[in-house]
């Protein structure tokens, strides 16, 4: 039994929600062009934490807002194996608060900051 609790879900999830396509994959050896909705496929970002009572030392602690000092983030990549539609992950890591902020603030910086699309005239 896993000690990790799923808290969101960005992008397409395991079970093929009909979430907006606004995560895709990166298709490998590809850093030559601009993402493309049709060459990479659909992706999604989890993050799961683990709640007190899973913290070695708290298994008596039921708070519903304590959790232990890790956030895992996984990368998933939209495929269609055995026949079915799934997630295979492509990257986990954990972060502790401090990676977290900083991940959070870059994110948010570019997020806020200005951006461009392809023209139609692009070759």
């Amino acid at each position: 039994m896993s000690i990790w609790a799923s808290t969101v879900t960005v992008g397409r999830d395991v079970f093929g929600s009909e979430a907006p396509d606004g995560v895709i994959g990166y298709a490998e050896g590809w850093s030559n062009h601009y993402p493309d909705r049709v060459v990479e496929k659909p992706a999604c970002v989890d993050l799961a934490e683990i709640p007190a009572w899973c913290v070695p030392g708290h298994r008596d602690d039921y708070s519903d807002t304590a959790t232990g000092t890790w956030v895992r983030m996984s990368v998933n990549v939209w495929n269609d194996q055995y026949g079915r539609p799934m997630c295979a992950t492509g990257a986990t890591v954990n972060l502790d608060p401090e990676a977290a902020r900083a991940l959070g603030k870059a994110l948010i910086e570019w997020a806020d900051s200005e951006h461009v699309e392809p023209t139609e005239d692009a070759p």
